[in-house]
């Protein structure tokens, strides 16, 4: 990776506006420092701080543009199990961002209905996130319906109309 490539890379993470927690915020700003100083750049997708990928923490915080640079540096990374036992899809599919979920998925679509240490799969992340297209599409690339998110589609007086949208989506499967 070249020097202008890193720092691209730098540009496009910084420039996203996006929330990241304070917690994330300082693992990717210590993975970016990584990069600095780290001459492979199977070094730079593998690195972790605090349980978590460069690519995670990208996902995590909705940083659509980085992570598909990342994805284009070194798609494998997608297949990287990190904390708690998520994906990046995970993450992805919690953003209800459907081009970084299509691009996550793209990169390592195995993770689809992969469960989480918690047992939640990405299509749970989706449905909690209220993302309809993120849940439609994951259920045209096959994701089952496991229990945890057939619960959490049940009604309740809080429902907005994304999650009746999301819960009509459920029940056509």
């Amino acid at each position: 990776m070249s020097n202008s490539e890193l720092a691209n890379l730098f540009a496009v993470c910084e420039a996203e506006n996006s929330s990241i927690s304070i917690d994330d915020a300082i693992a990717l700003e210590a993975l970016i420092r990584a990069v600095r100083t780290t001459p492979s750049i199977t070094s730079l997708f593998g690195e972790t701080v605090n349980g978590k990928t460069l690519l995670s923490l990208c996902c995590g915080s909705g940083k659509t543009n980085c992570a598909i640079f990342v994805l284009n540096y070194a798609p494998e990374s997608a297949s990287t199990r990190f904390s708690r036992g998520m994906f990046s899809l995970h993450w992805a599919a919690g953003t209800g961002d459907l081009k970084l979920v299509q691009a996550v998925y793209e990169a390592y679509p195995l993770a689809l209905n992969e469960p989480t240490d918690g047992g939640n799969t990405p299509l749970y992340f989706a449905v909690d996130s209220e993302a309809v297209e993120v849940v439609e599409y994951l259920l045209t690339k096959g994701a089952f319906l496991p229990e945890s998110v057939l619960s959490h589609c049940a009604p309740s007086e809080f429902d907005s109309e994304y999650s009746t949208r999301v819960r009509e989506i459920i029940s056509s499967v």
